[in-house]
């Protein structure tokens, strides 16, 4: 089975992608993370990156690279979003923790999207409300960039990891940071995904309505993005 991915990172004004970092590694891991002080989501993904190799991690060795990393932000008293995804050749495991994000199509159509930990998703469960059409209302509400996990938060800094998932022909999968996915709608990515021959122009199509939405409000930001697709 053969995973062609591609990613991006638009930094804003900033000569460098100081506060969100992207990347792949071909076949087996893919992440993306954004934070509040320089270098800090560079740092997690380039330790992870560094353990990925030319291997699939496991579960345990990504959760231990996420809480060295924590330990790190917390001395620093700084806080990181993380979100990825390893193959193992049979099973896509999907993982984040904060507001950086796993979302994953089949037939171009969205199937499952990770848990936010923020205080506006929190609110949306407890209203036992599910759906993505509420999920997408997330992104109009404060309370959405308050985050009630991250890493460098000493009570509250494990990596939430989902059911492992058979992968199939036609599935494509989203991996993005706050700042991305606050500016497009579930429905246009589906839209966009119909609309691309693969991942790359998935992701240009996509990045393209983001920067137009998101206007001068992404001057001084930087977001991150991952787009894979099943082939």
């Amino acid at each position: 089975m053969n995973i062609n991915s591609y990613s991006f990172v638009y930094s804003g004004s900033y000569r460098d992608p100081l506060y969100a970092a992207a990347v792949r590694n071909p076949g087996n891991f893919w992440a993306a993370a954004s934070g509040i002080h320089e270098d800090d989501a560079y740092e997690v993904i380039h330790r992870l990156t560094v353990l990925a190799g030319s291997r699939c991690p496991s579960a345990d060795e990504i959760g231990a690279c996420a809480a060295e990393c924590s330990t790190l932000f917390s001395r620093n008293r700084t806080r990181v979003s993380l979100a990825g995804a390893s193959f193992d050749g049979n099973s896509l495991n999907m993982f984040n923790i904060g507001n950086a994000r796993i979302l994953l199509f089949s037939r171009g159509y969205a199937v499952m999207h990770s848990d936010d930990h923020t205080e506006a998703y929190r609110r949306m469960v407890e209203s036992g409300k599910h759906g993505f059409g509420e999920y997408d209302e997330l992104r109009y509400m404060n309370e959405s960039r308050i985050l009630l996990k991250a890493l460098g938060d000493p009570a509250s800094n494990r990596l939430q990891f989902y059911e492992p998932y058979q992968p199939k022909h036609d599935d494509a999968f989203l991996i993005c940071t706050d700042n991305f996915w606050r500016f497009i709608s579930v429905v246009e990515m589906e839209l966009d995904y119909r609309k691309a021959a693969g991942p790359e122009e998935w992701l240009k199509i996509m990045s393209r309505r983001v920067l137009m939405k998101g206007g001068r409000q992404l001057d001084n930001e930087n977001f991150a993005v991952c787009a894979a697709m099943i082939e």
